[in-house]
This record gives structure tokens, C-alpha cells and sequence, in this order.
């Protein structure tokens, strides 16, 4: 799961997401698999105000340094965004979005215990399905 195919793509779908909802681009400092790291920016995180992302603050599962979160009010191929106390944001995405019901919360169960890690190969189909093209890595 951890080519370089799918650590790069992991970066575009969230630079994709960003750059569709006119958010000021980031520096990445960071790719894995599943999420990227970018460095925050002054301005980025208000920015989302007024756009379809939600307070969302179960963070335990992104570490100690985790501050605050944001997830995308979509029920499919959701973005999240994890402000962390040393001054970067982790973007990953769930291929269910466990907020929006029943069905998506058990589906987001299924896809964290198998396989455990979000494709980033298959949020990129997903985003397409949106009518987001991220660049293909």
C-alpha cells in the first residue's frame, strides 16, 4: 500500500479539493500513503468558514499533537483537515464520511479495520465521481 503512486496521490486529492473550493494553496512537507502534511498558513483555516466543512474533533486517532478538526460535509470521499500544535495541518480523506448516517458510519467502520488505511487511488475515483479531477499520480 505504500508506493509511491499512492503516497503522491494522497497529496494531489487534497491539493484537488483544496484548489475546487478556492482555498490558498499549502506546502506540503509531508506525504504518506492515506494523508499529507502541510505547513498552516495565516488565513487557511478561516478560509473554511462559509464552506461546506463541519467542527469535528475526534482526534485521537491523528496523535497527541492534534488541536482541532474539520471534515467535509460529504458523504463520500470526505476531506478532513487536523490542525496540530506545531504548526501544520494533516489532510486525509475516508472513503465514508461517518457523520452523514447509518450506512456511511458502518461502511467507515469496515474501511478502518479493513484494509486499515484509505486508498488514495480510490478517493481519486471517488473525487472524480464529485466532479473533482485530481492530477493522476
Amino acid at each position: 500500500m505504500k508506493s509511491t503512486r499512492r503516497i503522491l496521490q494522497a497529496r494531489y486529492n487534497a491539493e484537488a479539493v483544496m484548489e475546487f473550493y478556492g482555498l490558498p494553496p499549502l506546502v506540503s512537507v509531508c506525504d504518506c500513503a492515506d494523508r499529507s502534511f502541510f505547513l498552516k498558513r495565516p488565513g487557511f483555516l478561516e478560509a473554511l468558514s462559509g464552506l461546506p466543512f463541519a467542527s469535528w474533533n475526534f482526534l485521537q486517532a491523528h496523535g497527541t499533537s492534534a488541536v482541532r478538526g474539520w471534515r467535509e460535509n460529504e458523504w463520500r470521499c470526505s476531506m478532513q483537515i487536523v490542525e496540530h500544535c506545531t504548526g501544520l495541518l494533516e489532510v486525509d480523506f475516508d472513503l465514508w464520511n461517518p457523520d452523514q448516517g447509518l450506512l456511511p458510519a458502518f461502511c467507515h467502520g469496515v474501511e478502518c479495520l479493513w484494509p486499515g488505511k484509505t486508498d488514495s487511488l480510490k478517493v481519486r475515483n471517488g473525487l472524480i465521481r464529485r466532479g473533482i479531477t485530481p492530477v493522476k499520480a
